[in-house]
């Protein structure tokens, strides 16, 4: 039987290129982050289609979203905590946005993204915490930067 190696997911970390100079930093300590991609799909369907449908592949959209505490890995506020990601949000800025192994900088997907739903919760003995929706625009790529 094959020695099954996982890949641990807290090796997987999502990053914003903000600030002035711009510069990469962790959007804070997040308990979760992934990636989403889709295809729209073109109804192709006529009557010489018979019983099944068909179709052809539209556009792609794709996002990132991260769940976690609005501080840094030392406890104190991040430079891409709450307070920064709520003003990109209000802003409607489009910034790089990427999900890299820290482990192995070729484990990575990026692409210039923008906010588009963002929250903040705060329960009882709980850590204050933030969710937070980065819709990518144009095409995301799976090399690191040139």
């Amino acid at each position: 039987m094959a020695d099954l190696n996982f890949k641990n997911g807290t090796d997987n970390v999502l990053f914003v290129k903000i600030g002035a100079p711009a510069a990469w930093v962790a959007v804070a300590c997040l308990k979760t982050n992934s990636w989403d991609g889709s295809t729209d799909q073109i109804d192709t369907t006529s009557k010489c289609s018979g019983k099944f449908k068909t179709s052809l592949p539209g556009d792609i959209s794709w996002s990132f979203k991260g769940d976690g505490n609005a501080v840094d890995d030392s406890g104190a506020p991040s430079k891409a905590s709450f307070k920064a990601l709520s003003a990109l949000h209000k802003a409607g800025t489009t910034f790089p946005c990427k999900m890299v192994g820290v482990d192995d900088p070729d484990d990575i997907i990026r692409g210039d993204v923008f906010i588009t739903a963002l929250s903040l919760s705060a329960g009882r003995n709980e850590a204050v915490a933030f969710s937070a929706t980065f819709q990518g625009t144009g095409e995301y790529f799976t090399t690191p930067e040139a």
